[in-house]
């Protein structure tokens, strides 16, 4: 992989499974990708919240599907996952500025638009620790300063229907609970990892549980 990462392949899932996979190692230890993530993620964000639903019209199904059925298909481009997800990013800023978004700077941002998750992992003092969990990863980074950490897993298995991924600080040799974490996102972790001595990951009921009711499928030290 190159010295960086392409934030915007990475955000708009256009990477393939070999190229996110090293993206995911290579944003574990730099920070400048992982706040660039974080700008184009808050972006797409913003994407979603500028245009107001409109319900299509009635018969726009049928008259659709009519013209595709007349429309010769030959010589059809499809753009390449990571030539479409640029395109995507394009777009959204497009329709984000001519939408008159005033809350959103693409470069660089304002204090009052850095997401938690960006403070924490653009923290000069935040610290990354991964371990595995299954085929996949957990990795959590945290800032002393900020007194807050961030968690996210990556490539982990799916879980039966009516089971969450949890997380825990362990504080007093005892378990925390540090919020339901979903796979591939980053999360804000409740709880102070600075007086935790590490975090671990259980498998809960759904909407988690008040202490852990399985052992731990990923664990950290933070010593």
């Amino acid at each position: 992989m190159s010295e960086h990462i392409e934030a915007v392949d990475y955000v708009m899932d256009a990477l393939d499974p070999a190229e996110r996979s090293a993206a995911e190692q290579h944003l574990a230890t730099c920070a400048e990708c992982r706040g660039e993530v974080a700008q184009f993620q808050e972006l797409t964000a913003a994407l979603g919240k500028s245009v107001p639903p409109v319900d299509p019209p009635a018969r726009l199904r049928d008259n659709v599907l009519a013209q595709v059925s007349t429309t010769p298909q030959d010589n059809v481009r499809t753009l390449s996952p990571r030539r479409r997800g640029r395109w995507l990013a394009a777009a959204a800023a497009a329709v984000v500025l001519a939408g008159g978004a005033t809350t959103v700077a693409l470069w660089p941002q304002t204090p009052t638009t850095i997401s938690a998750v960006q403070q924490v992992e653009s923290a000069a003092d935040a610290t990354t620790f991964t371990a595995p969990l299954g085929d996949g990863t957990m990795r959590i980074v945290a800032s002393k300063s900020l007194n807050r950490s961030v968690i996210r897993l990556s490539d982990v298995s799916d879980l039966p229907s009516g089971k969450v991924y949890q997380a825990w600080m362990i504080a007093d040799n005892r378990p925390v609970s540090a919020g339901v974490v979903t796979p591939g996102q980053d999360t804000v972790m409740k709880g102070s990892p600075n007086a935790a001595t590490g975090a671990a990951v259980t498998v809960e009921p759904a909407g988690g549980s008040q202490e852990p009711t399985t052992t731990p499928v990923s664990s950290v030290s933070f010593g």
